[in-house]
């Protein structure tokens, strides 16, 4: 059997809208008619929506817990005016993104109203890798210590270690032109998901770099 709930204004359910029950038993329903509701977004860094992400609403009739949809956005009803905060579950935020720096939003709503929160993961990006010239006398590649990678576009320099390491933490997604001591030598490209990209730089032997070669 199933038993419908309808009105003409508009609800929401505080309890589970379906529930299975044996013959004779008693089933009780929680039901909201809201007088405000909040607006709540998940997104990346690259303004992507993120589903699935809880949010956690508390309020002067206590806390509860919602989910973004496919969107990244979930509707939160409140019963009455008030002050809320709204935070983001960190235990429903897919590995990889960063979840130290959030931090709850406060909102106050008056009966009738709706307002928008949005919040933002960063997704952790990271570009690694070493520089290498090729050794004539030993016939192999080597590390260079002391060299200079920079990013153009980002501003952003990095000199390699003994072991001609270099790293670049905290990446935006795009394409980046690579620069070893001042001169071009290829692109690298981050997507927007997660990820730690690893890049070898491999360079002529006894030259600081041949724009757009490689040995």
């Amino acid at each position: 059997m199933q038993i419908r709930f309808e009105s003409p204004r508009s609800f929401w359910y505080t309890t589970p809208s379906k529930v299975s029950a044996e013959a004779d038993a008693v089933v009780d329903f929680g039901v909201m008619y809201p007088s405000a509701q909040i607006i709540g977004y998940a997104v990346d860094d690259a303004g992507l929506a993120l589903p699935d992400i809880g949010m956690l609403i508390a309020g002067p009739r206590g806390k509860r817990t919602l989910v973004t949809d496919r969107t990244g956005a979930c509707v939160i009803p409140v019963e009455e005016g008030g002050s809320y905060e709204v935070s983001v579950n960190a235990e429903t935020v897919p590995d990889g993104y960063a979840v130290e720096d959030l931090r709850p939003a406060s909102v106050s709503l008056s009966d009738g109203e709706s307002k928008k929160i949005s919040f933002t993961l960063s997704a952790i990006r990271a570009l690694v890798g070493s520089v290498q010239t090729y050794d004539t006398a030993r016939e192999t590649y080597v590390p260079v210590a002391g060299a200079t990678v920079e990013l153009r576009g980002l501003n952003r320099i990095s000199s390699t270690n003994g072991a001609g390491g270099y790293v670049f933490r905290d990446m935006p997604s795009g394409t980046f032109t690579v620069l070893v001591n001042g001169q071009r030598y290829d692109e690298v490209e981050l997507s927007v998901a997660p990820q730690v990209l690893r890049h070898e730089i491999r360079l002529r032997p006894l030259t600081s770099v041949q724009p757009g070669q490689k040995p």
